[in-house]
C-alpha cells in the first residue's frame, strides 16, 4: 500500500468490514447475554464494573440497550439505516465502556466513532477516488491494537509462556514456543497488511481463530479484528459486483 492510497477504499472492502462489524456488534450481546449479564444486573450475580461511580444499568435499560445494539449491528451487515447505525453504535458501545468497561469494548467504541465522524457510502459514484480519513483512522487502529498487545506481551514476561501455560493447561515446553509465535504474529501482521494485504487478512483469521478456539469468549473480538483487516485490501482483492455506481 503507497502512502497516497492510505485514505482510499474500495466499495467492496468497506462493504465486506460493515457486514463484519455488524456481526462482531450481535455477537458482543449474545456474548454478554451468554455470560450472565443479565444476572449483573439483576443482582443475581456480582455488580462487576471498573467505574464504581457510574450506577449499574436496572434490568429495563439493559434490555434496551442490547435490542439497539443488535439493530444497530443488523443495520451495519445490511448496509442500511446510514448514516444513523454508525452514529447509534458509537453511542451505544459509549454506554457500554461508561457502565461495564473492557479494552474489547473500548475497540468496539474507537472503531464506531471513527465511522460515526463521517459514514461512509460505498454506493456514491465517487467514494473510490475520495478520501476517507476516519476510515483510515480504522486501519491505523488495528495497526495500533497489535503492536501494543505485543508489547505489552514482552514486557509482562508472556514470552516465558507461563500465562498460556496457566490459561490452557500446557506443558511449559508447548506453552513458551507457541507464546513467542503469538507476539511474532502481531509484530508481523501490521506489515504483512501493508505490503501484502491478502495474507495479511489470512493470518488475521489465522490468529484469531487461534484465539476463539482457546478462548470461546473473544468471537466478537476476532470479527472485529477481521473487519479492520479487511479495508486493507483493495481493488480485486474481494469480489465485486459489476454494474453502475448508484448515487448516495
Amino acid at each position: 500500500m503507497r502512502l497516497a492510497d492510505a485514505e482510499r477504499f474500495t466499495r467492496s472492502s468497506v462493504r465486506a468490514f460493515e457486514v463484519l462489524f455488524g456481526s462482531a456488534l450481535v455477537v458482543e450481546v449474545l456474548t454478554d447475554v451468554l455470560t450472565g449479564g443479565w444476572g449483573i444486573h439483576t443482582g443475581r450475580l456480582y455488580p462487576w464494573r471498573y467505574i464504581g461511580v457510574v450506577p449499574l444499568w436496572p434490568p429495563s435499560l439493559l434490555a434496551i440497550v442490547w435490542a439497539l445494539t443488535v439493530a444497530s449491528g443488523i443495520a451495519f451487515a445490511l448496509g442500511a439505516l446510514r448514516p444513523l447505525a454508525p452514529r447509534l453504535a458509537a453511542v451505544l458501545m459509549f454506554a457500554w465502556v461508561i457502565e461495564r468497561y473492557s479494552n474489547h469494548g473500548a475497540l468496539l467504541f474507537l472503531v464506531a466513532f471513527y465511522l460515526a465522524l463521517a459514514p461512509p457510502r460505498p454506493a456514491a459514484s465517487d467514494f473510490e477516488e475520495a478520501r476517507h480519513p476516519n476510515l483510515g483512522l480504522v486501519r491505523a487502529q488495528l495497526l495500533i491494537v497489535y503492536v501494543f498487545s505485543a508489547l505489552n506481551k514482552i514486557s509482562h514476561g508472556f514470552l516465558r509462556g507461563e500465562s498460556l501455560a496457566n490459561l490452557v493447561g500446557w506443558r511449559l515446553e508447548l506453552a513458551r514456543p507457541l507464546s513467542i509465535a503469538v507476539v511474532l504474529a502481531e509484530l508481523a501482521l501490521p506489515v504483512l497488511l501493508v505490503r501484502s494485504p491478502r495474507v495479511g487478512v489470512v493470518g488475521v483469521v489465522l490468529l484469531h481463530l487461534g484465539f476463539v478456539v482457546l478462548m470461546p469468549g473473544l468471537w466478537s473480538f476476532g470479527l472485529v479484528m477481521v473487519a479492520m483487516s479487511v479495508l486493507f485490501l483493495g481493488e480485486g482483492d474481494l469480489p465485486t459486483r459489476r454494474g453502475p455506481a448508484r448515487s448516495p
